[in-house]
């Protein structure tokens, strides 16, 4: 039950990132469409989807794990506060997280500079600023929701039995 609540949260992290792209990319003539009702009513529902979302990533044991402590001090004085099985997550979800990053950031710059040159888009300040709030959610939850994929935390500590282990 535990292990599906918190693959749950990596879910609702994914679907708040949705969210907070769909709210700064949805036209606003659609709400002219929709009606200015149905416009509003979907932008706070995607807005607590986002708000729900970040909360439950941000309250993941993971989330502490990843930043409780700078790398820069632990890399300089070689002194940290994190036990090993915290170190080796946190160093899993750098490794992941940053190939990852680093190939979503090479398709963005390609499909935007795609985009410019076939005159689909024009970069502005408003782009950028629409850009800049989905662009720090993925940059600051990434290695949460990857630690949260593949190792589903528990949202309350479970006693140990002693005949699951032998």
């Amino acid at each position: 039950m535990t292990r599906m609540i918190a693959r749950h949260r990596a879910a609702a992290g994914i679907l708040a990132l949705l969210a907070l792209v769909l709210f700064y990319t949805l036209p606003e003539e659609t709400g002219d469409a929709w009606g200015d009702v149905a416009m509003a009513t979907l932008d706070v529902l995607m807005l607590l989807v986002v708000i729900a979302g970040g909360w439950a990533l941000f309250t993941s044991p993971y989330f502490n794990i990843l930043h409780r402590e700078s790398p820069l001090r632990r890399a300089a004085t070689g002194i940290t506060d994190l036990d090993e099985r915290e170190l080796a997550l946190r160093d899993r979800a750098s490794g992941l997280t940053y190939n990852l990053f680093v190939v979503l950031n090479m398709i963005a710059i390609g499909a935007l500079a795609l985009a410019i040159e076939q005159a689909w888009v024009v970069l502005d300040g408003d782009m950028l600023m629409k850009a800049f709030i989905p662009y720090s959610y993925v940059s600051l939850f990434l290695p949460v929701l990857t630690l949260e994929w593949f190792e589903p935390s528990s949202l309350w500590a479970t006693p140990i039995d002693d005949e699951e282990e032998a």
